[in-house]
């Protein structure tokens, strides 16, 4: 006999009173919120967190265990999550060696976009003093820009190289 546990994930919320006065600043906000989540009570009361059904989703088989509790599946995915595509971005920007498709196709799938149809393009570079080049590429139809100019750029590195060296650390503010 195995012990399967499945799981799904969804939204819950609390709701707190705070003084009008509270300042409602990034850190004085986090504060209240790490204090409800850690200590479930906020100025005294309980606090519970009411779940909400209708975001049900990512349905996984968190763990099938045999009689003597050795684990023999562990996070199995049954049904995609629309949390999936955002982890997927947030690899690629911090540059995990997932490809831009990568982050589209995560999309597609959790129906956050339609399923990308390419197309072919012809994109020229043009520099003064010289030589023009052309290069075809692949993008989704309905690509923004900064896609466009990636597969662009993807495509013209195919054909040349490109180097890049760090000069310095420069930041802007957010």
């Amino acid at each position: 006999m195995y012990q399967v546990t499945i799981g799904q994930d969804m939204s819950c919320y609390a709701t707190v009173q705070v003084p009008e006065d509270t300042p409602l600043t990034r850190e004085a906000l986090g504060e209240i919120v790490r204090h409800v989540v850690e200590d479930l009570e906020w100025q005294g009361k309980e606090v519970v967190f009411e779940e909400d059904w209708s975001t049900a989703c990512a349905a996984r088989v968190v763990s099938v265990q045999d009689e003597k509790g050795h684990h023999l599946v562990e996070d199995m995915a049954i049904a995609p999550s629309p949390y999936d595509a955002g982890q997927t971005l947030m690899g690629w920007l911090r540059g995990h060696g997932l490809t831009l498709q990568t982050v589209i196709n995560s999309a597609a799938k959790a129906n956050l976009i339609n399923e990308p149809v390419m197309e072919v393009h012809r994109g020229t570079l043009k520099l003064p003093g010289a030589k023009v080049i052309d290069v075809q590429f692949e993008a989704r139809k309905g690509a923004t820009r900064e896609e466009k100019d990636l597969a662009f750029f993807e495509s013209l590195a195919q054909i040349g190289a490109v180097d890049y060296v760090d000069i310095e650390e420069v930041r802007h503010g957010v």
